[in-house]
């Protein structure tokens, strides 16, 4: 699967869930190309640090405290 410049970091959070989970469980956190960059309790907050880090183009997530569930959709055009 292909999410342009979210790749890798999506992968580095995949690979990386269970450490996160453990240390950020609840919290929200931005990742870059070089792991974890700013953690926060909400999401205003985080956007906040980003935002005053200077932090370029994060993946953006909520670390899960639950079961992970992935909702998924695709769309086609149709004519």
């Amino acid at each position: 699967m292909y999410f342009g410049e979210y790749t890798e970091k999506l992968e580095w959070y995949s690979k990386h869930l269970p450490e996160l989970r453990q240390y950020f469980a609840g919290r929200w956190i931005a990742i870059t190309d070089n792991g974890v960059a700013a953690i926060a309790p909400t999401l205003p907050e985080l956007m906040q640090k980003i935002q005053e880090l200077k932090i370029k183009n994060p993946l953006i997530s909520m670390v899960p405290t639950g079961p992970l569930i992935l909702y998924t959709a695709y769309a086609t055009k149709t004519t």
